[in-house]
């Protein structure tokens, strides 16, 4: 199978062919609407485009995530992949005619691109302004208890909510035990 990998963590794009990487990106445009699709591989430009900021494409590049998959695609047993890497991790399950997307991360740093092949893609300008709107429509006083801080800058920040490595991150790398409140 096109698919099958003895690593652990799947196979990773970047150190793929570009026929298993155009198989791989059929897989997910057959899970999702086009939409759907198109939100993921703007996750993945994304990505490719933070990595040109910081001439970091060794590791941020469109390709830098891994495809897993379990079982064996079929139409009567369940199977499944996820398809994850920075600021995108989608799990998919298929079990005969049903499909369950869940859980998903999908995220952009920065939200927009504004050079290059893809300038203009901008991928949560809906979803930015529906929680601006909600934050916006409530009282005063539940707008106060909604809001964490009036700054992301550290100082700014509730002590347990600034971490000298991770910043705002209340899990992160290397904190896997950590009890969260």
């Amino acid at each position: 199978s096109l698919f099958t990998s003895n690593v652990p963590g799947g196979l990773r794009l970047d150190e793929c062919t570009e026929t298993i990487q155009t198989a791989i990106h059929a897989v997910l445009r057959a899970s999702f609407s086009p939409e759907g699709y198109q939100k993921v591989l703007g996750c993945c430009l994304t990505n490719g485009f933070l990595g040109h900021l910081v001439n970091g494409s060794n590791v941020l590049n469109e390709h830098s995530y891994n495809f897993r998959l379990f079982s064996t695609p079929s139409v009567t047993k369940p199977w499944g992949y996820t398809f994850f890497g920075h600021h995108l991790c989608i799990a998919v399950v298929f079990f005969g005619k049903r499909m369950v997307i869940g859980p998903t991360f999908m995220g952009a740093e920065p939200d927009r691109i504004d050079e290059g092949p893809h300038t203009g893609l901008r991928l949560f300008k809906q979803e930015e302004m529906l929680s601006l709107r909600l934050m916006q429509s409530l009282p005063a006083e539940l707008q106060e208890r909604a809001t964490l801080s009036k700054s992301v800058d550290g100082s700014s920040l509730p002590e347990d909510r600034w971490n000298p490595f991770d910043e705002r991150h209340l899990g992160g790398a290397r904190q896997d035990n950590r009890i969260v409140p």
